[in-house]
């Protein structure tokens, strides 16, 4: 049996282990310190990496930086918020358009080439 924590207690949790260790600089080690805190609550707690990733972006005092990697797929969404990219167009010297990157409308997150993935996030308390 298992039970979904609600958003509050999840900004509650993240705020209260970001303040603790300032930065984590892995998305599972933070899942993991997350959820500890959340069993001491209910200990049928679960919640998923990228949920905790979500509620962070939310949250004002939180930082989240991406280390990028190179992939073979193209990303549809953005990998921080979720939200919609906008593809970065350039001329070239021939007075051509040319796509140069992707560019998140809600986070701001920039994808200089279209073949990038996250390789680690790092999650940053800054207050």
């Amino acid at each position: 049996m298992y039970k979904i924590p609600p958003d509050k207690e999840i900004k509650e949790a993240l705020i209260k282990v970001l303040k603790k260790y300032r930065e984590i600089g892995s998305q599972k080690l933070l899942k993991k310190l997350v959820l500890e805190e959340l069993r001491g609550i209910d200990r049928y707690y679960v919640v998923s990496d990228e949920r905790i990733r979500k509620i962070a972006f939310q949250i004002n005092e939180i930082k989240i930086d991406m280390l990028k990697r190179k992939s073979r797929r193209e990303a549809i969404k953005c990998y921080i918020c979720g939200g919609e990219l906008e593809t970065v167009k350039v001329k070239n010297l021939f007075g051509e358009e040319v796509p140069l990157g992707k560019k998140c409308k809600t986070c701001g997150l920039v994808l200089e080439r279209a073949g990038l993935a996250p390789k680690k996030y790092i999650f940053v308390y800054r207050k």
